[in-house]
């Protein structure tokens, strides 16, 4: 007898255990026909053979009912896969929900719907890309650029309106002044030029302005208070209403500021995290508190300005990190020298207020984690006041001198001038840190202040000949 059936039963085994994919039960249900046919119809030298132990009739009855396993396992093989595929699909799902759910409970409802970080200005995000594909109307950008959009879009029949034409101009020259913040806080050699006030700021936005658009500078302050379209796309809403269709020109630019000093705090609160061995994420508000604590208690009383972050070993070593990433965003790894011998480390040329900004960011997110907060978060704006702050925190420990100090060599520390600036830094009501501070500084200077009265008083009592202690008379009284 052939023996042919032997073979289709072992690519039928075969089959079954590759997933039993259509193509094959049908390969293989041809050759069990085959088979059969080959049974039924046996050769001449097996015809008269009654010692068969298998009867045609027997092998076509087998061959029958294995096509019949054959065509169930081939339906259960595509049902299990389609069972896999949906389970598989629904896993995903539900670990696409688990982090979203996650990314949730690290944040707020408030932290979603806060306003700008300057406190006035709704935050809303403007993307170049995004802003020109919806003011001209096409899927793909090509080689338009922001200063060409107006063109683009007229070509494609497309009017642009004032305002949208503004909102074209603010992003070209938000742009600039965006990349002028990362500069100035880059390259600074002394320590005024690092962070701008206000009026500052002004003046560089005014600037770039002029020389963006080619205008006066009275063009450029009309078009910076003149009113320009909101975001296509508008981000979030404030008191449950949508934010209003247009803003002004000089809003949008402005908050392009703090959106650089956000990036750098970001990475500088990071790599102080990381040197110090902690996790702004997972952060605890008691470890918070913990870093705001003084590094000790002095004779004369809590020193308020010598914090565990910041003026301890350890958080020393973690500004020293914080600067040096960010010089390492801003690209200026010059500032960083590395070891030039065996033994020698890495040190740092900087500038008072690159120290001072380092701390007072990881000051901010502290005091963020210790309100029960999202140290990523932003935080409230200020900046400026803040580092004016931190840089009298600083003169309390760190040396006046262009010695090597911590990794760092602080190159304007000698300058006469280091503190001095047109105004006082305003106090920081919403840091409790820098309010203590601003309370005791007070305090210190109302004391001072008195000290220096009464020597005035006693000098001119010695001047009029009056005993100590006695009511000092009228420096014109001789006239009377």
């Amino acid at each position: 007898m052939q023996t042919v059936v032997p073979g289709a039963a072992s690519e039928a085994v075969e089959a079954v255990r590759s997933g039993g994919k259509d193509a094959e039960v049908a390969r293989v249900d041809k050759d069990a026909t085959a088979a059969a046919s080959a049974v039924a119809a046996p050769s001449s030298e097996d015809a008269g053979n009654g010692d068969s132990k298998i009867t045609a009739d027997q092998m076509v009855e087998f061959v029958a009912a294995a096509k019949s396993v054959l065509s169930t396992v081939g339906s259960l093989s595509r049902d299990v896969r389609k069972l896999f595929q949906t389970v598989e699909k629904r896993g995903k799902a539900s670990e696409t929900l688990a982090v979203e759910v996650a990314e949730l409970k690290k944040s707020s409802f408030k932290t979603a719907m806060r306003g700008a970080e300057d406190g006035n200005v709704y935050d809303e995000k403007y993307c170049d890309y995004d802003e020109m594909n919806a003011l001209i109307g096409a899927s793909t950008i090509g080689d338009v650029r922001l200063s060409t959009a107006s063109e683009a879009a007229a070509a494609r029949g497309r009017q642009l309106t004032k305002e949208q034409e503004g909102t074209l101009k603010m992003l070209r020259v938000r742009s600039r002044v965006k990349i002028r913040s990362y500069s100035s806080v880059g390259t600074a050699n002394i320590t005024r030029d690092v962070v701008n006030d206000a009026e500052a700021d002004w003046k560089v936005i005014v600037e770039e302005t002029k020389d963006e658009l080619s205008v006066d500078e009275y063009a450029a302050n009309n078009f910076l208070l003149s009113e320009i379209a909101a975001p296509s796309s508008p981000s979030g809403f404030k008191k449950g209403k949508r934010t209003k269709k247009t803003r002004r020109a000089y809003q949008l630019i402005t908050q392009c500021i703090s959106h650089a000093f956000f990036e750098i705090k970001k990475r500088a609160v990071a790599a102080w995290c990381k040197a110090v061995g902690e996790d702004a994420d997972n952060m605890p508000p008691r470890k918070a508190t913990e870093w705001l604590e003084n590094c000790h208690v002095e004779d004369g009383g809590e020193q308020v300005v010598k914090l565990q972050f910041e003026a301890s070993e350890l958080g020393l070593k973690g500004i020293a990190a914080a600067a040096k990433a960010m010089f390492e965003l801003l690209a200026v790894k010059d500032r960083i020298v590395p070891p030039a011998n065996v033994g020698d480390r890495e040190h740092l040329y900087l500038t008072w207020g690159h120290v001072a900004l380092s701390a007072c960011f990881v000051r901010s997110m502290l005091e963020q984690v210790e309100a029960g907060g999202d140290g990523r978060r932003p935080g409230m704006g200020g900046w400026y006041d803040r580092w004016r702050w931190e840089m009298l925190a600083l003169k309390v420990f760190v040396p006046l001198s262009k010695s090597m100090w911590h990794g760092m060599i602080i190159n304007d520390a000698e300058d006469a001038d280091l503190f001095v600036f047109p105004h006082k830094p305003v106090p920081i009501t919403g840091s409790r840190t820098l309010a203590d501070m601003a309370r005791a500084a007070a305090e210190a200077e109302e004391a001072a202040n008195a000290l220096a009265a009464e020597a005035e008083a006693a000098a001119v009592a010695a001047l009029n000949g009056a005993p100590a202690g006695a009511p000092a008379p009228a420096l014109n009284a001789g006239a009377a």
